[in-house]
């Protein structure tokens, strides 16, 4: 599953390496403290007290477990962050719910992953139980429900090819429109991914090019049979930026140039396996 950019950092929890640099990280913080080493996954160290009160010193004691929770919570805590930015630029309330379900989709899989974790007990059950707790909160402090939107869905773009089992011919697709500096470098494949799958992107895409390309590539993909819409105007509306003024694009003008038709073809080429 392609995650995400928000959850790169929490998806990494899963991964081989991720307890093991913990673990590092862990008994380095110890040496560097000049702890006591208290058991085999723990140590205490003092710090001193206030201006106030300088010879009292404060003991704490930490332990392996407890470091890997304090660090799922934090990787959590920064995504929530981020993410309450993220959802002050977007304008309308189903683009927020959907990449919402989307996140939570993610999430689902990520903790799906950790059952799986095989480490020494009990730290694989101790990840896997921070997991679900984390994600249990951000549903609750992202709810769904104030997302409700009662907008039609008839126009959405539907992709007529297997995406997933084409050997990287959407994602070269993907990257070639980019490489033309037709797609901004801010749009990123989940968004892109999410448009061509009958679903409203969580996130507006941000199409560099100018209008005509625009016209002849999605023209293009139709009568080429790559794609079907009801209305293929309004969902470009509603899930790119533009640079232009878009009206109803049988109103506008597709390009006429046969070299630079000739270009769009060549383009679409990369999903053909």
């Amino acid at each position: 599953m392609v995650y995400d950019p928000l959850l790169l950092d929490i998806s990494r929890i899963t991964e081989k390496g991720y307890f093991e640099e913990r673990k590092e990280l862990f008994w380095n913080t110890y040496r560097n403290l000049r702890a006591e080493k208290t058991g085999s996954d723990s140590y205490r160290y003092e710090v001193a007290g206030s201006i106030e009160m300088p010879n009292y010193l404060c003991k704490y004691e930490v332990t392996l477990s407890e470091h890997l929770e304090g660090d799922i919570k934090e990787r959590f805590n920064y995504f929530k962050r981020e993410l309450n930015r993220e959802l002050e630029f977007l304008e309308e309330k189903f683009q927020k719910k959907n990449w919402l379900i989307l996140l939570r989709k993610q999430l689902a899989d990520i903790s799906n992953r950790s059952i799986s974790i095989e480490l020494t007990a009990p730290y694989g059950k101790v990840i896997s139980s921070e997991l679900k707790t984390n994600i249990k909160l951000f549903k609750s402090e992202f709810s769904l429900q104030y997302y409700k939107s009662g907008l039609k869905k008839n126009w959405k773009m539907k992709y007529l090819r297997d995406m997933e089992n084409d050997n990287g011919r959407f994602e070269d697709f993907f990257h070639r429109l980019k490489g033309e500096e037709l797609l901004g470098q801010e749009t990123n494949l989940v968004h892109f991914r999410q448009f061509f799958s009958n679903e409203i992107p969580s996130k507006k895409m941000f199409w560099a090019g100018k209008k005509a390309p625009l016209l002849t590539l999605f023209s293009e993909l139709e009568s080429g049979g790559y794609i079907s819409t009801h209305n293929k105007g309004t969902a470009l509306k509603n899930c790119f930026y533009f640079d232009f003024p878009f009206n109803k694009p049988s109103s506008e003008t597709a390009l006429t140039s046969k070299g630079n038709i000739s270009n769009i073809q060549d383009m679409i080429k990369e999903l053909d396996i």
